[in-house]
């Protein structure tokens, strides 16, 4: 089976652009955190049953009613992927042993494929995997992980500008229920360092498709498909496109709700708390006592939207 890998770094609209891709005959599962990397490099080997054992975890998960994030940060669903019979064959895939990583990765996907009872069952040549650690490595040695192991692989990277991205980023505190503290606190440096890795990630590697957030929605939607229709050598016409459903995470949606831009048109943070959060990126200053400063002013900034945003709610309902 063939791969298609997918890098990102927080909403960069990846469940988006794997849903358009299962349209080209590769499946799109809910399939996350199953130390892909780690099995890849080496750290983790075979006799390491943290991929099984995480399998059986989520195959509990998606075959129960859950609350899950689909589209954007604040976008949410219930939904039941699977049916009940997968769990006694997912216990039957933890006993198992694999001569190799990659058809214990596929092994898994077929085991979840058969008890699949969402979406159509249709001939698939791969799957899709959504990475969201590949800055975490030196470009070569990340590609040559995926190309050591499977057959044929094709890379994807997703980027979207700092501003809609922390925007997004920092909606999914918005919406929640309960506020912790855990939660509230958010250094805005380190968020900054870990999207300038990943910037630097997509600036020093060539073996990739570029995708920048913007152009996979409207008004740029059928110029993608377009693109996206030559890549795979497969003309669908507008017409399949817009008759068609898109899975974003376990959830159908139609032509008008996927490509319809969502977390940007609401601004959580406020205009001081965006002014400062651009500031300091636009700066890139490694002065400690800037930084601190900086990071200080949004912390406060940021409690105070979320208190702000959490009250207008309330007396609105």
């Amino acid at each position: 089976m063939k791969l298609i890998v997918i890098n990102s770094h927080g909403p960069m609209g990846s469940t988006t652009l794997s849903a358009i891709l299962e349209h080209f005959g590769y499946l799109s599962l809910p399939i996350r955190k199953v130390a892909l990397t780690e099995y890849l490099s080496g750290n983790y080997n075979l006799k390491n049953k943290f991929f099984q054992n995480r399998i059986v975890e989520i195959a509990h998960k998606l075959s129960s009613r859950r609350i899950s994030r689909s589209r954007s940060m604040i976008d949410s669903n219930e939904n039941i992927l699977l049916d009940k019979k997968v769990l006694e064959d997912a216990k039957k895939f933890r006993n198992q042993e694999f001569e190799s990583f990659s058809k214990m990765y596929f092994e898994a996907y077929n085991l979840f494929y058969k008890h699949m009872i969402y979406k159509e069952k249709k001939n698939y040549e791969g799957v899709i995997e959504l990475s969201t650690n590949s800055f975490l490595y030196e470009p070569d040695k990340y590609y040559d992980l995926f190309k050591k192991n499977f057959s044929e692989v094709i890379f994807f990277n997703l980027d979207r500008n700092f501003e809609n991205w922390l925007n997004s980023l920092m909606s999914q505190f918005f919406v929640r229920d309960k506020i912790s503290i855990k939660n509230m606190i958010k250094k805005l440096s380190s968020i900054i360092r870990d999207y300038n890795r990943y910037n630097k990630f997509l600036k020093t590697e060539n073996n990739s498709i570029n995708v920048k957030f913007e152009e996979m929605f409207k008004p740029f939607d059928e110029n993608f498909l377009k693109k996206m229709e030559i890549k795979f050598n497969n003309n669908k016409g507008m017409n399949y496109w817009k008759s068609n459903k898109y899975d974003h995470y376990g959830y159908l949606l139609d032509y008008k709700d996927t490509f319809e831009i969502f977390d940007d048109k609401i601004n959580f943070i406020s205009s001081f708390s965006k002014k400062i959060a651009l500031r300091s990126y636009n700066e890139n200053n490694k002065n400690f006592f800037k930084t601190f400063i900086y990071d200080l002013l949004f912390q406060i900034s940021f409690i105070f939207d979320v208190i702000k945003y959490k009250f207008l709610k309330w007396k609105k309902n």
